[in-house]
C-alpha cells in the first residue's frame, strides 16, 4: 500500500499539496473572520451641500407683505427655497403647483414646512405683485424680493445662476436655475431636486427631509 501511495504521489507533487492545504486553511480563516468580526464603524457622511447658503445671514430682503427681513430671520422651520420670477411662463408656476401638491399629500407631516420663492426679477416683482401671485397658495408660500445686489449674493451662495434675455418689444425674460433647495431649520441645504422631478420622488424626498 505504501509503495502504491508513493507511486501515486511523487516528491514533486508535495509543493502543490502544501499550497492547496494552505489555501484551504486561509479560506476557513476568512470565513471565520467575516462571520464573527464586528461591523466596521463609520462616521457620519458629510452633507454634500454643506457649502451652500454660507455667509448670507445678513442679506436684506422684502417679503410679499412688505416687511423687511434678513435671510437668517427665516431660520427655525424646514424650508423649500426656489429662485424664479412671476412672469416665468412654465417652470415657476409648474414648480409652485408641484410643491403645493406634494405638501398637501404629506398632510400633517408637512405642517411646519414653508416655501421661499426668491425673485431674480426684483425690478418687476414687487411685494404687491408677489402677494397676488401667491394669494391662492396659502401663508406657507412666501415671495421674497429686494435689491438686486442682495439677491445676487443669495443666488451665488446657493450655486445658482440667472440671466436676463431680451425679447421683442424691448421686454425681457429670465433664464434661471430650476432647482428646489431643501433647507433645514438651521439654514443648511441638505437636499435638492430639479424641475421635472417625478411627483412620487418629490414626495419621498420631502418625507425624508421632514422626518
Amino acid at each position: 500500500m505504501n509503495e502504491e501511495i508513493h507511486r501515486r504521489f511523487r516528491w514533486t507533487d508535495w509543493p502543490l499539496l502544501a499550497i492547496a492545504g494552505l489555501s484551504a486553511v486561509l479560506a476557513i480563516l476568512v470565513v471565520i473572520y467575516f462571520t464573527t468580526a464586528p461591523p466596521a464603524v463609520t462616521g457620519p457622511t458629510e452633507n454634500q451641500f454643506s457649502e451652500f447658503a454660507r455667509g448670507v445671514d445678513d442679506v436684506a430682503l422684502t417679503d410679499s407683505n412688505g416687511a423687511t427681513l434678513r435671510w437668517a430671520d427665516l431660520n427655525g422651520k424646514p424650508r423649500l427655497v426656489f429662485f424664479g420670477f412671476t412672469r416665468c411662463p412654465e417652470i415657476c408656476p409648474t414648480t409652485v403647483a408641484e410643491l403645493s401638491a406634494a405638501i398637501d399629500e404629506l398632510g400633517a407631516d408637512a405642517r411646519d414646512v414653508e416655501v421661499d420663492f426668491v425673485s431674480v426679477d426684483p425690478a418687476r416683482d414687487t411685494s404687491e405683485h408677489l402677494a397676488a401671485y401667491f394669494s391662492s397658495f396659502g401663508p406657507r408660500f412666501r415671495g421674497l424680493t429686494g435689491d438686486r445686489a442682495e439677491i445676487d449674493r443669495l443666488v451665488h451662495s446657493f450655486r445658482a445662476s440667472y440671466e436676463y434675455v431680451p425679447t421683442s418689444g424691448g421686454d425681457y425674460t429670465v433664464n434661471h436655475t430650476a432647482i428646489t433647495y431643501l433647507v433645514n431649520p438651521q439654514g443648511e441645504v441638505v437636499d435638492i431636486f430639479g424641475y421635472g422631478n417625478p411627483h412620487d420622488r418629490t414626495v419621498a424626498q420631502l418625507r425624508a427631509f421632514l422626518s
